[in-house]
């Protein structure tokens, strides 16, 4: 009976194992620690077609002393329906503000981000990166991150989402745009993920 159970069980933890690790590719609890990262790295330099049909890059989106947040998130990836509305939410007073630009870069092209936003009901520009450009040259490993440019530098940047991440990423473009930031988070995860 021992030799029948022994394998078996382990065959059951490899598995659990294995799901556990392809799940976290995109759903994953993210170690403490990796909340929010400071960085005087210089930002990249990146050109694209945007959801709106213009070509943007880091010089128009930075433009006039602008702080630029930009959101990278995944076509198709399982922690969407979670974070993209919480990053919607996070960033919709600061659309049209003058002082601040928050843009997602879109790892898809332009027909798959008119369904993702109609999906989502999202209301921010998309930067479109289907060969993943942009992705690289800023070093994102995961979706549902986000880095923040001021003055040509990325001073920070968010590797999860959750209601603690959401917070210091609004409060942070509220300083930046001399506002406060008042949304009400209360509905988002309290413990930090990642996609």
């Amino acid at each position: 009976m021992r030799n029948f159970l022994l394998p078996t069980l382990v065959s059951v933890v490899t598995t659990i194992a294995l799901v556990t690790l392809m799940g976290s590719a995109c759903t994953g609890q993210n170690p403490p620690g990796q909340l929010v990262t400071a960085s005087q790295d210089a930002a990249k330099d990146f050109s694209g077609l945007g959801s709106d049909g213009k070509t943007h890059s880091l010089v128009s989106l930075t433009e006039g002393g602008r702080t630029l947040v930009l959101y990278f998130v995944k076509n198709g990836c399982g922690a969407n329906p979670i974070a993209v509305p919480l990053f919607d939410k996070t960033s919709k007073s600061f659309l049209k503000s003058e002082k601040v630009n928050f843009v997602a870069v879109f790892n898809d092209d332009l027909e798959t981000f008119k369904e993702f936003k109609k999906e989502y009901g999202v209301e921010f520009l998309g930067i479109l990166d289907p060969n993943h450009e942009v992705i690289k040259a800023y070093g994102i490993k995961t979706s549902q991150g986000a880095v923040a440019i001021q003055d040509g530098k990325i001073v920070k940047s968010w590797k999860s989402y959750g209601q603690k991440s959401q917070t210091e990423l609004g409060e942070f473009m509220a300083k930046a745009n001399g506002s406060k930031f008042e949304t009400d988070l209360s509905d988002a995860p309290k413990s930090e993920s990642f996609g």
